[in-house]
């Protein structure tokens, strides 16, 4: 009830102050519409180049019935649809936590993690983006998973990879779990998928033509990443290059890519070891869901909004708290203060900037990630 409260009194403020955008959402509605009329998705240039469309001819199909309703009422419906998304996470992650207790006995830990994670909702909200439709689908895979429904799990997470493909993130895990029906299934629903735009498009030459689009924007895209010693980017790789000598080392683009497959590749071995074995207990498959969702942020060249996704690893920190020992509970607060307290509204924008370029937010997910991993290994979570 509050976090509607709080979702609904942000809408009416980003009214009052003229600021009701929504601008990502823009771009998704746009392309429902040009899918509906079979026109070009890719290289249109008639908007703001910032938000061009740049996703999957797939993505747009779950927009269409958005482009039933004018723009203005639309962008109203979406946030809406957010904020109902929001509050679904919230329930999903304590089913999946906490299976058997009642809702109304986790009324604390939702205000808390609602105070954690608003600065992430809120802004999702505010631009219309799909980073929490995302976590929200991920936490869904999650739940499934663990009650054995695992071909709707993984037709859920073949859906996200065509908004952003960060759902591979878990291919190694169900390999190495040795979950090769969930996998066939992952892998049919992906192939199903992408057929659908030749609904709208039947002719092939428009079809592949529609592929060739988006891999051209993935080109540009790749493109655009930020230099590895970069103030702001918040990737494992760059952080731990700033903050220690490896930086000195990082001299040339070849030593810079055989860094961070090493790190990769150390990151990889320690999660083996970390899962590896038998978990016939719930909390702890919840536990390498939390821990894999977590990373995402961290491999990816992207902003501090995709730090949503630490969510469920914030819920399974906060609902095991009292388990944790000193040292954990430490590293716990740090990582909440760190992934949700960059307010500019409070701190100031000119210290909220400087947080963001020494990039706190990453320190504050790997703190968590250190939390799950050590709880996992005392088995307490």
């Amino acid at each position: 009830m509050v976090i509607t409260i709080v979702c609904i009194g942000f809408l009416f403020a980003d009214f009052s102050n003229h600021r009701f955008w929504m601008n990502d959402f823009k771009v998704y509605y746009k392309a429902g519409l040009r899918l509906i009329h079979e026109v070009p998705l890719y290289n249109v240039y008639d908007e703001n180049p910032k938000y061009i469309y740049k996703y999957s001819p797939v993505a747009p199909v779950f927009f269409i019935p958005f482009t039933i309703l004018p723009f203005e009422i639309a962008k109203i419906a979406y946030w809406l649809f957010l904020t109902a998304i929001v509050l679904i996470s919230f329930i999903m992650m304590a089913k999946i936590v906490v299976p058997k207790q009642p809702l109304n006995a986790c009324n604390k830990i939702f205000i808390y993690g609602a105070l954690i994670l608003a600065l992430h909702f809120l802004r999702e909200l505010h631009l219309g983006q799909v980073n929490y439709l995302l976590l929200t689908s991920f936490v869904a895979c999650c739940y499934f998973y663990i009650t054995e429904k695992r071909i709707l799990s993984m037709g859920i997470l073949a859906i996200t990879i065509f908004f952003k493909p960060f759902g591979f993130i878990f291919v190694p895990y169900l390999i190495v779990k040795k979950n090769y029906k969930e996998l066939a299934v992952f892998a049919i629903s992906l192939i199903m998928l992408f057929f659908i735009p030749i609904i709208f498009y039947p002719s092939w030459i428009e079809f592949i033509g529609l592929y060739k689009g988006w891999f051209h924007e993935l080109v540009i895209e790749m493109s655009h990443k930020q230099s590895l010693l970069q103030d702001g980017n918040h990737t494992v790789f760059s952080v731990l290059a700033r903050y220690t000598p490896i930086h000195y080392v990082l001299t040339t683009e070849l030593a810079s890519k055989i860094y961070q497959v090493a790190v990769l590749c150390i990151i990889a071995m320690l999660y083996y070891f970390y899962q590896k074995e038998d978990q016939k207990e719930n909390k702890f498959i919840v536990n390498n869901f939390a821990f894999l969702i977590a990373l995402i942020p961290l491999f990816s060249f992207t902003s501090e909004n995709a730090f949503c996704f630490t969510g469920l690893a914030v819920f399974s920190i906060l609902f095991n708290f009292k388990q944790l020992n000193l040292v954990e509970k430490v590293f716990s607060l740090i990582g909440f203060i760190f992934i949700g307290g960059n307010f500019s509204e409070i701190l100031g924008k000119s210290t909220s900037h400087f947080l963001d370029q020494v990039s706190v937010i990453s320190i504050g997910a790997l703190a968590l990630l250190i939390v799950l991993y050590s709880a996992r290994l005392r088995k307490v979570m």
